[in-house]
């Protein structure tokens, strides 16, 4: 199945009109996509404020998990993202390659250690207060 099946992308029915995605190298149409009408907008928002909660109560070793998945599938269909990348954007085949093919390091790698407690600050032992006519300084402890 290629990842961008769109079945898988859209799968409700939205009220908006179609629109024609076209490739600007030869105006071919590559695809027709149901735009998102003003209510629909309202259901995705509310659909997302509540799978934002689901994903916030998820241990962070789940999270990183779907993350380096998702990654992997981009990897995986980097040959198909390129094609859609090219003929969408009238892009170059090598130009696009390093972003289908590159994770980027924070999907691989753990995350930083807390930082270190900041040393505590003191206020310095003299300070300089100007006089009046700011001429000369004055010292004080």
């Amino acid at each position: 199945m290629p990842l961008l099946d769109p079945k898988t992308w859209q799968p409700r029915t939205l009220a908006g009109g179609e629109y024609a995605v076209t490739e600007p190298a030869t105006g071919e149409t590559l695809a027709t996509v149901t735009l998102a009408a003003a209510e629909d907008i309202g259901t995705a928002a509310r659909d997302a404020r509540a799978a934002q909660a689901e994903w916030a109560k998820a241990p962070h070793f789940v999270r990183a998990a779907v993350l380096r998945r998702a990654g992997d599938l981009f990897a995986a269909h980097a040959d198909e993202l390129r094609d859609w990348i090219v003929r969408e954007s009238a892009r170059s085949r090598a130009r696009p390659t390093s972003n289908c093919t590159s994770r980027p390091r924070s999907a691989t790698r753990p995350p930083p250690s807390p930082p270190a407690p900041a040393a505590r600050s003191f206020p310095p032992r003299h300070r300089v207060c100007p006089t009046p006519d700011a001429s000369r300084s004055v010292w004080w402890a």
